[in-house]
């Protein structure tokens, strides 16, 4: 696993970061959730076009 985290340490923030919005979002309501789901998906695009602008490859 520590190999796993040398190469992709970005990984294990993000997994640590839905396990806590799971636990988070047993204590929403729907509409609060999915507010929060496209969010985490517009951030998650803006990090990836901020890669790619830098010519990284996904």
């Amino acid at each position: 696993m520590s190999d796993a985290l040398n190469r992709r340490p970005g990984f294990f923030v993000r997994l640590c970061h839905w396990v806590y919005r799971f636990v988070e979002a047993a204590e929403m309501t729907e509409a609060q959730w999915l507010e929060m789901r496209v969010a985490a998906v517009e951030a998650e695009l803006i990090a990836i076009r901020a890669e790619l602008k830098e010519g990284k490859t996904i």
